[in-house]
């Protein structure tokens, strides 16, 4: 999740397979990443196209965060608050 953070914000300076949405609708954040098609079964299985739908469940309280400490212990908070339910 850190890896995509930097890959959104822009701290890393090579192209990156994540893809920023133009239109999210009225349903999630602003920030949801677009999940491309695979044409090959084994290709469902890479991290590029595992972690998209992840990301896009989180709460906007948790992405959009202007520094990666903030992300970061917002994701922790997250993520105890989903097992504790």
């Amino acid at each position: 999740m850190i890896e995509i953070y930097e890959h959104v914000k822009g701290t890393y300076s090579f192209n990156t397979p994540y893809i920023k949405l133009e239109d999210t609708g009225s349903r999630g954040h602003e920030f949801k990443l677009k999940k491309e098609r695979a044409a090959k079964v084994v290709r469902l299985n890479f991290f590029s196209l595992r972690i998209n739908n992840i990301r896009n469940r989180l709460s906007p309280h948790v992405v959009d965060k202007p520094s990666i400490n903030s992300f970061k212990a917002k994701l922790d908070k997250h993520a105890l608050d989903s097992v504790s339910v």
